[in-house]
Parts: C-alpha cells; structure tokens; sequence
C-alpha cells in the first residue's frame, strides 16, 4: 500500500529548506534588531539554488509516490438516497459525520437515470432495460468517472474520514482479501467503496466494457464486473494511477472466509454485534466496514 506520508514529509522539507534559503539573504528576524544587513547577489542566488533543488527532489519523490497534490480526489461522497427509516440510515449517517465540510451526494433513481441517459447514451441504451438495484449498482462507475470522489454502499460504515487518501489522486479501489480465488467467482475487489479522481480512465473503460452486449451486466455480480474491467485494463495500461488498498482498511474480513469473522461480523448471523466486529478488527489503518450477509448479491 502506498502512502501520502512521504508527501508531508517532503513538504516539511521544502518548508525548512525555504527557511533555510531566508536566513542565507538576511531575511528573517534577527535576535539584534540594530544589526542590518543588504542580502548580496551572491546570497540571492545561493538561497534560488536551495529551493530550486528542493523542489526539483520533492517532485520527483512526489511522483514517483503517487503523491499528487495537484490532482488529488474532490471531497465529495456519493451514496444512494436513504430516509431516516432505512435500516440503513444509521450507517449512512457515519459519513456525514466523519466527513462535515464534504459534499455529500444522495443520488435517487430518477438522477441515475438522467445521468446514464445524458452522460453515457451508449451505455444507456443498456441500462434502461436493468432492474431497479443493478442501475443503483452500475450508476456508481458513472459518478466516478463524472465528477469522482468517493462512492460507498449506504450499509457501509466509517470508523474514521478517509481524508488522506484524497492525496493520492488516481483511482482508489479497496480488496477484500490477499488469498487467490477462482477467477468466476471472484469479489475480492467490491464496488461497495471507490475513491477517485475525475475523468480517470479506469471508468471509462468500464463504462465501455459495461456497455458491450457481449458482457452480460445483468446476471453478473457487479464486482465481478469491475473486477474484470480492471484487471483488462490493469494489462493494457501500465502507465496509469491505481491504487488497490490492502485488506484491512475497508473490508477487513472476507464474506467467502465465514470463520475469520463471519460469526460476530455477518448480519445474517445470530451473534452479530456491530461494536465488536469494529473492535475486532480496529486497527490504526481501519478506515471503514462493510458487514457483509452471508451470501452477498454484489
């Protein structure tokens, strides 16, 4: 998993070498206000120099980390529109609650609609025909590429903000598990989270794999969607920003392993205790949970 960290630590660096490059011209407060002196040409240049070089280390670094701050993740969650009757309301609230000064988007079936249909006309063509909740699950891929940020399942909760990983830039996806299972039944990357930029080309690409009649959207789990769109584009395109985040930081235990969690985490199970599946797996990387039933549709 890579960091942002790395970024801050450079920052500080470009912070302290400025300082630095002051104190060569004279610049900063001295400790005898009597005593003044004329930074010289040669002093000037000296402190251009020091900052230069920095910069030029601190974007290299920066780069090559993924760390892109100019071109990091909008704050803006997205999420289907829940009343406070839903089961789900509670959960849905958690990421108001973590996240107060962020856009909060709660998309209705009517918006999804409108979207595909003026937005992805060659999807849509496709789309219309789906059932009700496989539009609610594909409309997901479209917010990203449109206007990215952040996607998450109304039956998700936030344990803390995911605020550092807008540093990253790119596309975000979160993996459920570091064990290899059988390519036709495989959810181990769900589209119950995504982080992203705008206009990346992940989504566009699965919006175009999405919408060739060859690829059967409806019987299909979505994750099973994505899981192979990413993995044709992950070939095809060495040179672009994914990140995949290690399990643990959002599904931090696998609906497929019913032992290494099932029991306290599953909804469908009669010991189900959402504080202690929190406690369970809390962690200083744990970003958020998905209590998974135990056999999910998507």
């Amino acid at each position: 998993m890579k960091t942002p960290v790395v970024g801050y630590i450079i920052l500080a660096l470009l912070s302290l070498s400025f300082l630095f490059a002051l104190s060569q011209i004279n610049l900063l407060p001295q400790s005898n206000s009597d005593v003044k002196t004329k930074p010289s040409l040669e002093a000037l240049q000296t402190a251009i120099k020091i900052l230069n070089n920095c910069y030029q280390r601190a974007n290299f670094v920066m780069n090559n980390n993924h760390v892109l701050l100019h071109n990091q993740i909008p704050k803006i969650i997205h999420q289907n529109k829940v009343e406070e009757s839903h089961a789900n309301y509670k959960a849905h609230r958690t990421w108001k609650d973590s996240h107060p000064f962020w856009e909060h988007k709660a998309w209705t079936d009517e918006d999804n609609d409108a979207l595909c249909k003026d937005e992805f006309p060659k999807l849509y063509s496709r789309y219309k025909s789906l059932p009700t909740t496989k539009k609610q699950e594909l409309a997901r891929f479209l917010y990203m590429y449109k206007f990215g940020g952040i996607y998450v399942d109304t039956d998700v909760v936030c344990v803390k903000t995911n605020r550092p990983l807008n540093f990253w830039g790119g596309a975000i996806l979160a993996s459920m598990s570091s064990k290899s299972f059988d390519k036709k039944d495989n959810f181990n990357i769900p589209a119950s989270w995504l982080a992203s930029v705008p206009n990346h080309p992940l989504w566009k690409y699965t919006i175009d794999y999405l919408s060739d009649p060859k690829v059967d959207i409806q019987s299909t789990p979505t994750s099973v969607l994505l899981f192979e769109a990413y993995t044709q584009f992950s070939k095809k395109n060495h040179n672009q920003t994914v990140h995949l985040l290690d399990p643990g930081h959002i599904f931090p235990y696998d609906w497929r392993a019913y032992e290494n969690g099932g029991d306290l985490c599953s909804i469908d199970s009669k010991n189900f205790n959402q504080d202690k599946c929190i406690e369970k797996f809390q962690s200083h990387q744990l970003l958020a949970i998905k209590f998974w039933p135990k056999n999910p549709i998507h």
